[in-house]
């Protein structure tokens, strides 16, 4: 929030790398509103400025469902339309978005197609992300603009909108450990507990890539220490 804040302020001044800054803030519209409700009037109406500015959200509710096997939500129903079920390389490029959040076309050809050339990577790229787009939002009018996963320059932008299971569990076990190390293990417990039931398996299980093994390290490494605690805190 307060970089976000910061770079408004700078955007005012005229500072060309604080608006590009602005563009790539993860959460930018939630940081926006913050500011907009909480900084000096100057600030205040550049926020909402910006916020005005932003794409129009998603008629729909997107939830996203990483830790196991893959899974979209739209509305709180799963998603089992033909185009997501039976589409490999869709859920792919949406695992892919999930971990990167924004990436270049170029990258998410290479990642998904390693063997084929860059131009008939790059076709595939374009095929694939229309069925994903229509997976998303079924009911968009054909001439508006995607909400979920937009198109900024070269890039793919998967909206901030989008609920991702693996936030809240990784903000859940950093309160938990934030607890834990203050002497409250109750509270601390209870926390593990509500983070853990987040944590149905692997990260992304079922798909298999180079850009996905580090993540999918790095979250069971901190699943297995937050079931160990919890089991200790239970025990004691």
């Amino acid at each position: 929030v307060h970089l976000c804040e910061l770079a408004v302020a700078a955007s005012l001044a005229g500072n060309e790398r604080a608006a590009d800054l602005l563009g790539r803030l993860p959460g930018l519209r939630t940081n926006l509103e913050r500011v907009a409700s909480v900084s000096v009037p100057v600030i205040v109406e550049a926020a909402r400025g910006r916020l005005e500015a932003l794409p129009r959200r998603s008629l729909h509710r997107i939830s996203v469902t990483t830790l196991g096997p893959l899974r979209i939500s739209r509305d709180g129903n799963p998603i089992v339309e033909p185009d997501w079920s039976r589409r490999a390389r869709v859920r792919e490029m949406m695992g892919l978005l999930v971990e990167e959040r924004r990436i270049t076309r170029s990258r998410v050809a290479a990642a998904l197609w390693p063997g084929l050339t860059e131009e008939n990577a790059l076709r595939n790229v374009r095929v694939t992300l229309a069925y994903l787009q229509r997976v998303l939002e079924p009911d968009r009018p054909q001439r508006a603009e995607p909400c979920v996963v937009r198109t900024v320059g070269d890039e793919l932008v998967l909206d901030d909108d989008v609920e991702i299971d693996v936030d809240a569990f990784k903000r859940q076990m950093l309160l938990a450990t934030d607890h834990d190390r203050a002497g409250a293990p109750g509270s601390a417990l209870a926390i593990y507990r509500d983070a853990l039931a987040l944590y149905d398996g692997d990260y992304l299980r079922g798909l298999d890539g180079e850009w996905l093994e580090a993540t999918r390290a790095r979250l069971h490494v901190l699943a297995l220490g937050g079931f160990l605690r919890a089991g200790e805190l239970e025990l004691a």
